[in-house]
């Protein structure tokens, strides 16, 4: 017979094979093989990554995953670096076998390709797919013939001498498909007449796999037809004998009919029959024959397109599969998890016209208690007609009952609200035919086969539509622009955007509804709608946290930047980074916080302020302060280290003290790099709207951009290196925000030395401008007024309006503290025209409070309110909500002075959330001012920005 279409030549596996370079075996032991022979791989554990790998050939395959494939949930703390190394010696190892790149590095991670015809186990499962289409045909002959040729395959157990969880739990998958394809083709050999030429081959079988009824039934067929009935009977008693003894349960009810038929000397190739009654009745009961048990789907459902056609691609129908499609969709309280599934559900009913299943296991329903296994198939037990005496009294038992009764019917089945812990496996049909959707808030990571699936809150658009037809529907009036923005509010969560559009009416529009959610401090709790509530729904996940990682969720909502690797988690919650990834990995799984990268995790909007609220209610005031002064220790010390290392010719660079403290270290130059380019918006302690903010602050953004393309640093003494004024820069800034002001200023001025030997004048400017604020900070104003002055004439020169913006408003300020009333006039109004003229909010917000603060000390109350209202308005704009709080407490100091209180307490209430985040000293002022209203004398300026002594804390630094 000839070979069939695209299949070229029999290969080193001993079945057909295409002709690539290399081949590339994993049903037996690892292996590869070029034109010269078999490739040396390395160890075990290069062998491991090199299955993950192929066993996701063609995909990217992130580092983080290929971490876990080799030591699973305790990786070394090499682990990382390790895996770099098996990739690079796999590398080396196929660039001596062929050439063009086989393994390449791709979205954080690697990507391996493989050819068709490359890997045995496509060329197995192509085998499989041509034998079944025999089958189908009625070609049986033609059939076994491809199926001995897939078993020729094997080379023995697939992935024998690989460690790690990856090959363990993929090598029992692969060996059960090995042993389904062998049924299928003895059941051919079988049909063909070849019962006595399988009898040994089912024995063997039957003595590896002594409980599994197909193959028992498969050897009680070939020994009947062979004439040796005794022999076919006793083939069932033991079978029976070892079910009873082993689990407790009676053969199935093929091997019965089987049993029954062989008894009667028929022929026992088996078609179910009702006892009673003698009619072929199958697996189902009358009742229950078509049972359409899904709920109403959601009239207005959006979205979700990307996600629906994944599952209705894996629904497909397929002759070679072997088991039933199981889809586990995890996700964050409120993203719809249900109304999707439902949906879904809906969509494939025509497929699954047997019957459709829907279980709610009220896994975060409050009031109920979630359902085990035990009653979940009770309950779906009954609804294909079992009688209640009838359901077995062990789990085990009526799990096999339940897939013994879905094995030969096309049924789909939604699992619902699934809790942490239950045994979803028990509740699985086994039938091909079959397909499950799971859904619930933890990630199903030890369910074996199943296609997992992370619902995101809405995209934008998708958002913004859902809400649109919930105004439509309730005759609200609407525009795009407040569409857009309360669904921004509202987090694109679909559950907060039905709670928020249910209180639309003819007489409350979007852009009121929209006014609404702005005005107020914290959107959480004003989502609540009737019975439903996204405090309530968060409330859920979070109170079955463990003590431990209650604390993490706290202390991560505290974090000021977007979002936290491991090393920042360890700062932040005092530990190491293995235990600070567990802690996160944690609230991963119970979709609390979601990772949105290799090793970078962030919060949603809505469980970022719910985290804080609950932070805020928890941790104490010290603990807060702590946790925060741990992260810039942890910077100071990498920055620190990352200097030493990387410029060891700079001869007062070795003077920076040996860190102490958590401290994170590099392979290589270009890794810091890597690191300070994703890190530097945690490092400015705030993000802005306002893209010309981004120049005010000093982040690694400015700092290292030696991330540009060439060498790195040599390290030659008494050479300034490339790259070296902007780390110090960095340092000297982040010495500042600690308090170390004599340090700061020491490391900023050596900065200024090395810009001005490379001549790097835009650089020098903007370490000026710091060094300002680092004086003002350690109480020398006086000192700062020349260092700003020399600032301005710098970005003056260099064309540089920003800067020379910044620095005139800072120069104001420190005019201002030494009681320099009118030249701190003359300095803030000049930077307010250029800011104006930039056309900055930003710029505009801090000069304006600024001016605000300069107004009260002249005397002019009401020029301070009008500059402090203007203020507020700008910094509302520009989204900067560290600026914003000091602007309120100098607003709420204006509207008490200007007999306002009511007024007074609204700005001080603003303000307090944000400065209770920065475990800021002046949150307890504000919050003694709100117990009281009462007049007490105004803190130090300083004091109100956070600069004094070790409390600074700079709420910008202008370039």
């Amino acid at each position: 017979m000839c070979p069939p279409a695209g299949l070229r030549y029999r290969g080193i596996f001993g079945g057909v094979l295409g002709g690539g370079a290399v081949r590339f075996g994993i049903l037996g032991p690892v292996g590869a093989w070029g034109t010269l022979g078999r490739i040396e791989l390395g160890g075990p554990r290069s062998q491991a990554v090199l299955a993950a790998l192929l066993v996701n050939a063609n995909r990217v395959v992130g580092l983080g995953s290929l971490v876990d494939a080799i030591w699973g949930e305790e990786p070394p703390p090499t682990a990382v670096d390790t895996m770099r190394t098996y990739v690079s010696r796999l590398r080396r190892a196929f660039a001596a076998a062929e050439r063009g790149d086989r393994l390449v590095s791709e979205a954080g991670g690697y990507r391996i390709r493989v050819d068709p015809g490359e890997l045995d186990l496509d060329v197995f499962d192509d085998h499989v797919a041509l034998g079944r289409e025999a089958v189908t045909a009625g070609r049986l002959v033609e059939a076994v013939v491809e199926f001995d040729s897939a078993m020729k395959l094997w080379r023995g157990s697939p992935f024998a001498g690989v460690p790690g969880p990856f090959a363990r739990t993929n090598a029992d998958a692969l060996a059960e498909t090995r042993l389904a394809v062998q049924e299928e083709r003895l059941a051919v050999e079988l049909e063909l007449g070849n019962h006595a030429d399988v009898i040994a081959e089912l024995q063997r079988l039957r003595t590896a796999h002594p409980l599994r009824e197909s193959l028992c039934e498969q050897l009680m067929v070939a020994l009947y037809r062979s004439g040796r009935q005794a022999a076919a009977l006793d083939v069932f008693r033991q079978t029976r004998e070892l079910l009873v003894a082993e689990l407790g349960v009676e053969p199935g009810a093929r091997l019965r009919q089987a049993h029954r038929r062989v008894l009667e000397q028929a022929d026992p190739v088996p078609r179910l029959q009702d006892e009673a009654t003698g009619d072929e009745v199958g697996a189902w009961g009358p009742r229950t024959a078509g049972l359409r048990g899904l709920p109403p789907a959601v009239a207005d459902f959006t979205g979700r397109q990307a996600e629906t056609s994944l599952i209705t691609e894996l629904c497909s129908p397929s002759a070679g599969r072997t088991s039933p499609v199981v889809v586990a969709v995890d996700g964050m309280a409120g993203v719809g998890k249900t109304a999707f599934a439902v949906h879904v559900a809906h969509s494939l009913a025509d497929r699954y016209p047997d019957a459709q299943f829907y279980i709610d296991l009220y896994g975060h329903t409050p009031g109920l208690q979630p359902r085990d296994a035990h009653d979940a198939l009770h309950v779906l037990l009954r609804a294909v007609g079992v009688p209640a005496e009838a359901i077995p009294e062990n789990t085990e038992t009526r799990a096999m009952l339940w897939r013994d009764t879905l094995a030969e019917k096309r049924a789909l089945v939604v699992l619902d609200n699934v809790g942490d812990g239950v045994r979803v496996e028990s509740l699985l049909p086994a039938g091909p035919g079959c397909a499950v959707v799971i859904t619930g808030r933890h990630r199903l990571l030890d369910l074996d086969g199943a296609h997992q699936l992370t619902l995101d809150p809405l995209s934008p658009a998708d958002a913004g539509r859902l809400l649109t037809r919930i105004a439509a529907a309730r005759g609200a009036e609407s525009d795009r622009a407040a569409i857009a923005e309360t669904v921004r509010l509202c987090g694109e969560l679909p559950l907060a955007i039905r709670i928020a559009g249910a209180r639309l009416s003819r007489s409350l529009p979007v852009t009121a509804l929209r006014r609404r959610l702005s005005d107020q401090r914290d959107v959480v709790p004003r989502l609540r709608s009737g019975s439903r509530s996204v405090a309530a729904a968060f409330a859920l996940s979070y109170g079955r946290l463990p003590p431990d990682s209650k604390r993490a969720f706290h202390l991560l909502g505290l974090h000021l930047g977007p979002d936290v690797d491991r090393f920042e988690a360890a700062a932040l919650l005092g530990t190491s980074p293995d235990d600070a990834e567990r802690h996160v990995e944690s609230l991963v799984d119970a979709s609390l916080i979601q990772q949105v990268k290799a090793e970078r995790y962030q919060f949603h909007d809505l469980l970022r302020a719910y985290a804080r609220e609950q932070g805020l209610a928890s941790e104490s005031q010290p603990d807060r302060k702590r946790a925060q002064s741990r992260v810039l220790e942890y910077y100071v010390n990498t920055m620190t280290a990352a200097y030493r290392r990387f410029f060891p010719g700079d001869r007062d660079g070795v003077r920076l003290a040996t860190p102490k403290g958590l401290v994170r270290d590099f392979s290589g130059y270009e890794e810091f790099v890597d690191w300070s380019h994703v890190d530097q918006t945690s490092l400015s302690l705030a993000s802005s709207t306002d893209t010309a903010t981004h120049h005010g602050r000093v982040s690694l953004e400015d700092w290292v951009q030696l991330l540009r393309p060439g060498r790195p640093p040599t390290g030659q003494s008494g050479t300034v290196q490339p790259g070296q004024t902007r780390i110090l820069h960095a340092l000297g800034t982040l010495q500042y925000w600690t308090g170390r002001c004599e340090d700061a200023k020491r490391t900023l001025r050596h900065a200024m030395t090395q810009c001005r030997e490379t001549g790097e004048h835009r650089r020098e400017s903007a370490i000026l401008h710091t060094l300002g604020e680092v004086l003002v900070a350690a109480g020398t104003p006086e000192d700062a007024v020349g260092v700003f002055r020399r600032c301005v004439e710098s970005s003056r020169a260099l064309g540089d309006t920003w800067g020379e913006a910044v620095a005139l408003n800072s120069l104001g300020g420190a005019h201002r503290v030494l009681a320099e009333h009118e030249s701190a006039l003359g300095c803030c109004t000049d930077a307010l025209r250029l800011h104006r003229e930039l056309r900055s909010s930003w710029g505009e917000g801090v000069t304006l409070t600024n001016l605000g603060r300069l107004y009260r000390c002249m005397g002019r109350p009401e020029e301070a309110l009008a500059a402090l209202d203007e203020a507020v308005v700008s910094l509302r704009e520009s989204g900067d909500q560290l600026e914003l709080a000091a602007a309120l407490v100098d607003l709420g100091y204006a509207r008490r002075a200007d007999d306002d209180p009511e007024q007074a307490r609204n700005a001080w209430e603003e303000a307090l959330p944000v400065l209770g985040i920065l475990a800021d000293p002046m949150a307890d002022v504000v919050r003694g001012h709100l117990r009281e209203l009462s007049p007490m004398s105004e803190p130090d300026r300083g004091q109100v920005r956070g600069r004094s002594g070790q409390q600074a804390r700079p709420v910008f630094l202008p370039k």
